[in-house]
């Protein structure tokens, strides 16, 4: 998360400003090729997704599907070319699309019993939810009945929207809309390409992990989100 995030703030530098683009460009492919060594399929993802949208933000039309065709080109080939992003990126097409039963199991696989039971959940609860406190346990119970490999470990929703509609029912979800999508719409009227890659980027990534039941995910989106939000018109004019 950090490295990918630290390398969208060097292209938004790189984009905005002519001066020091050379080290900026030196930190920034140094910060990508870390970033995907570690093989994190949705921050690859999201960093990608961000990238584009910062360049639609802040370039012509044209440019900016030059520059989309090019980035699209050069993560395909870290896919091929990094071993172990390489390994993560196969996994979706090799895994069986079922509960696991038995181990080895990988984050594909082990996806789909979570799947299961937080759908499962969040058909009995939709709009109310069922209270923060219950989830974990409901979800603990559900997995665990599924197949033994959910035994050893707890596993959360995986996705935040999910976990605060679960959580807090349809006023979690609307929550969770509005924290994201107005800034980003505001962000993207504004033409701030700083704030826009900020939120593209954390917003995809909370598709698939519970970033804001996280203490670095909170203090890292509530910290930036306020001091983007809050410097914004120094960005835009």
């Amino acid at each position: 998360y950090f490295l990918y995030l630290g390398a969208l703030f060097q292209a938004v530098s790189i984009l905005d400003h002519r001066e020091g683009r050379g080290w900026r460009s030196v930190l920034f492919t140094l910060l990508v090729i870390m970033g995907a060594v570690l093989a994190a399929r949705m921050p690859t993802m999201a960093f990608l997704a961000a990238l584009v949208a910062m360049w639609w933000t802040g370039l012509p039309a044209a440019r900016a599907l030059m520059a989309t065709v090019v980035a699209l080109a050069v993560m395909t080939a870290l896919t091929m070319f990094v071993p172990s992003l390489r390994e993560r990126a196969a996994q979706v097409w090799t895994s069986e699309w079922e509960v696991p039963t038995t181990r080895p199991i990988n984050s594909v696989n082990v996806r789909i019993g979570i799947t299961y039971c937080a759908v499962g959940l969040l058909e009995e609860h939709p709009i109310a939810g069922m209270g923060l406190a219950s989830v974990q346990p409901a979800m603990d119970a559900c997995q665990q009945g599924l197949s033994p490999v959910y035994a050893d470990e707890q596993y959360d929703t995986h996705c935040q929207p999910l976990h605060w509609w679960l959580a807090f029912g349809l006023p979690g979800l609307a929550a969770f809309l509005a924290l994201f999508l107005l800034p980003l719409r505001l962000a993207w009227r504004e033409r701030d390409t700083t704030y826009v890659v900020f939120l593209v980027f954390l917003l995809l990534c909370s598709l698939t992990e519970n970033l804001l039941a996280r203490q670095w995910g909170v203090v890292l989106f509530a910290g930036m989100n306020a001091l983007l939000f809050a410097t914004r018109r120094q960005r835009t004019g």
